[in-house]
């Protein structure tokens, strides 16, 4: 819990100087950064002093206090020209000082970086009675969430909202109709489902929000961020922030299809229905999932047709209904290791337009009923389906792996037709197309 805010700012001077035969420096030049701080503190005197070794690479600042404030920084460090970002923070076995550590980042130019988290809403698209009026707009906080800042609400009315359920959180303004909201300070935390809205903060306003111009200080830290925002788009070009591990329909059934590809979604695990249902169809194949182990959903339902040849799914474990009902996606996803992939079921149900090897794919942790892997229409060229099953039946697979293959169908007489019956030999029970 947050119980203040130290707002100041720390210059730490960087000098270049040689030392003569006596031992004294000589200054040759001096430059300096300043730390923007907003640091949250418990309680006590806030001031405090800071050492700082500086180069072109790394600071490292050992900020010391008077009392133990429990510091979580937030903020961003520059000499003008050159950026700096959190690498670590660390204690230093004291309770009044920690060693902080930022590294150079280049990517980030300070003239670019949008500080508001801006959106545009309507405040007459009303869901039913759990809405606000037709000329009403509620935030969509959470108790979970971490709040201070400030709301413009477009109407020349602005407050400063600190808790999730905050009176001033819900705004009145004189006529319904679009306007723009602004919001800058801390805002960890959103939610906008219709049934975890209502429960969070008693409303909904889920179809009112529109386009997404910057997320700004926005953090998403619970599953379900933007899920039901039917009308909800993005023209938003910096990056939408992540501290959580699930993931879990942020964008499911909106008109979702913004710039993606240089969110740091490293942490998530659980990838679940994220764009299901949404207009998605962008590059994410910069995106480091290597520690997902769920992609259940994903594109399930959506015009998604990018390559994800970058992708490193080696951790996951499930990808049931991943491309489900996608009817765009035919992308060379051969590579892929999922080895550790127990479940597929769905994956590929009336994703009618994927044809591409998988015989690369190791499928020895394949397990139980596997159902509707292709159908409704989908399915493998005879020439894929072909190579599938040679090279399955190859692998040391587990036994009694229930699997449908919907339309493709396979040669008769051939290495393919042996390979089938040797999975079915192993208890597989497979359903396709037959012989071709």
């Amino acid at each position: 819990m947050i119980f203040g805010k130290l707002d100041r700012k720390l210059k730490l001077f960087k000098q270049v100087f040689t030392t003569n035969e006596y031992g004294e420096r000589d200054v040759t030049s001096k430059s300096s950064v300043t730390i923007y701080g907003n640091f949250n503190y418990k309680s006590g005197n806030t001031s405090f002093d800071a050492d700082a070794l500086i180069n072109e690479q790394k600071i490292q600042c050992l900020i010391r206090y008077r009392t133990n404030i429990g510091v979580t920084p937030e903020y961003f460090i520059s000499n003008g020209s050159i950026n700096y970002s959190i690498k670590s923070i660390t204690e230093i076995g004291r309770k009044d000082a920690m060693l902080l550590t930022l590294e150079k980042n280049d990517v980030i130019d300070l003239s670019t970086i949008n500080t508001f988290f801006e959106y545009t809403i309507n405040t007459n698209n009303t869901v039913d009675i759990l809405s606000s009026s037709a000329t009403q707009y509620g935030l969509p906080t959470r108790a979970s969430g971490t709040y201070d800042f400030v709301v413009d609400w477009g109407d020349g009315t602005t407050n400063t909202i600190k808790t999730y359920n905050d009176a001033n959180g819900l705004h009145t303004y004189s006529s319904g109709g679009t306007y723009t909201i602004k919001i800058k300070g801390v805002f960890s935390g959103i939610i906008t489902s219709i049934s975890d809205s209502f429960w969070n903060v008693g409303r909904t306003d889920t179809l009112k929000i529109l386009d997404i111009k910057s997320y700004g200080p926005l953090i998403i830290q619970d599953s379900d961020a933007f899920n039901g925002c039917t009308n909800l788009t993005s023209s938003a070009t910096d990056n939408l922030q992540f501290s959580l591990t699930d993931a879990s329909n942020t964008f499911k059934d909106t008109n979702f299809n913004g710039v993606v590809n240089n969110w740091d979604v490293s942490n998530i695990t659980t990838f679940k229905n994220f764009f299901n249902g949404s207009q998605f169809n962008q590059d994410c194949n910069n995106w480091n999932v290597s520690k997902a182990t769920s992609f259940e959903g994903i594109f399930q339902t959506s015009p998604f047709n990018k390559t994800l040849s970058s992708w490193d799914v080696s951790s996951a474990t499930r990808l049931g209904s991943m491309f489900a009902s996608n009817t765009a996606f035919n992308q060379d996803i051969s590579m892929w290791n999922i080895s550790k992939v127990i479940s597929v079921p769905g994956m590929f149900f009336e994703a009618t337009a994927f044809d591409k090897s998988l015989a690369a794919w190791d499928v020895t942790s394949l397990t139980g009923n596997q159902a509707l892997f292709f159908a409704n229409g989908s399915g493998l060229s005879t020439t894929n389906y072909n190579s599938l099953l040679i090279s399955w039946a190859s692998q040391n697979v587990k036994t009694g792996v229930s699997i449908n293959f919907g339309t493709s169908q396979y040669t008769a007489g051939s290495d393919a037709e042996t390979a089938r019956a040797t999975l079915v030999s192993k208890g597989w029970t497979i359903t396709d197309g037959g012989t071709a």
